[in-house]
């Protein structure tokens, strides 16, 4: 943590005397000096043994302890897909929820039947599904299950749930990883990988959507690139003739569908001459022609403008842009647009 780490994951068993401790195999000699199961030991017997730099095994208490308030990412593991631990879910969960921690803990297992049984005590955690298979359909996967996520070994492509991928350790890797925007990584350089994400940071393509009045297809392009593409792309908007306010139906509908306010998160009515330098310039399809404004990428949309038409037009239309919005996020992920 002093060295800012993002996050930590680790792994929880449970002693003969129903105590969670932390280690990550389910024996003790890979790690310890210690022979034999987890299981088969006391805490106060567990203490006789030694983890290479000289310490005991810690307990969760200890390691909730450890953690405090910082502003540190939990992921706690139920390692329960070799020993069951019979009641681990009904002991760990009150621990972690009585801990003042400054993050909501997620808790992951290889073990489908433990996540369920602690989200039966505990429905306010997020739970993630640890895999290192395949699966067919992840987000049908988690939405039968009611998951949080998945956490698999490898990429799953068309997933919309939150992926974050273990163990990854090679840089090029990482920074494909952070192109396609997983919710994470697990890795054992955080610092290295900390370096990947923040020079991909920097290098971010800045998207210009832009329509005549910038006050509704273009607003509500802009809301969606930052609600759902805002780790590969910036999001902008403008309009050549510029109104004074956003459509209040735009507004109203992006609200509804999403949960953002397009006003309190400081969208406004804005000209071409309030953008930065952009790389991707589309346009909603009215015709605007924006050759003052360079970009190393055009699209254009040839979207119908809603304004007036009713409910059923707009939301039409905000289907349409968030396909849009899903499509050029994959473009910009194995696109480089150099400065």
């Amino acid at each position: 943590m002093t060295h800012g780490a993002e996050g930590i994951e680790t792994d929880l068993h449970l002693t003969k005397d129903g105590v969670p401790v932390i280690i990550h195999d389910e024996t003790l000699h890979r790690t310890t000096n210690g022979t034999g199961q987890v299981a088969d030991y006391t805490l106060a017997e567990l203490r006789q043994f030694r983890l290479p730099n000289g310490e005991c095994i810690p307990t969760l208490a200890d390691f909730l302890q450890l953690v405090g308030t910082a502003p540190v990412q939990l992921n706690l593991e139920f390692k329960t897909d070799v020993e069951r631990y019979p009641g681990i879910e009904e002991t760990v969960l009150p621990l972690v929820k009585e801990a003042p921690l400054a993050k909501p803990v997620i808790f992951s297992s290889f073990n489908l039947a433990s996540l369920l049984v602690a989200q039966s005590i505990d429905p306010g955690f997020e739970y993630c599904y640890l895999t290192d298979r395949d699966l067919k359909d992840p987000d049908a996967f988690c939405q039968e299950y009611q998951l949080a996520g998945i956490h698999p070994h490898h990429y799953l492509a068309g997933a919309t749930v939150p992926q974050r991928i273990w163990t990854v350790n090679d840089p090029a890797v990482q920074a494909d990883l952070f192109r396609r925007g997983v919710a994470g990584i697990f890795t054992d350089d955080f610092e290295r990988a900390q370096q990947v994400k923040g020079g991909m940071a920097m290098t971010k393509p800045k998207v210009a959507f832009i329509c005549t009045h910038n006050s509704c297809r273009s607003q509500i392009a802009e809301a969606l690139g930052r609600h759902l593409a805002s780790d590969v792309f910036d999001s902008y908007s403008a309009g050549t003739t510029p109104k004074r306010t956003i459509n209040p139906d735009a507004v109203r509908l992006v609200k509804e569908r999403y949960g953002i306010d397009m006003l309190a998160n400081g969208q406004h009515n804005k000209a071409l001459t309030d953008l930065p330098q952009v790389d991707v310039v589309i346009t909603m399809g009215c015709g605007v022609q924006c050759p003052s404004l360079p970009a190393q990428m055009r699209q254009d949309w040839g979207l119908d403008d809603p304004t007036g038409l009713g409910d059923d037009k707009f939301n039409q239309v905000i289907d349409q842009l968030e396909e849009r919005v899903k499509e050029l996020k994959e473009a910009l992920q194995t696109t480089k647009l150099g400065r």
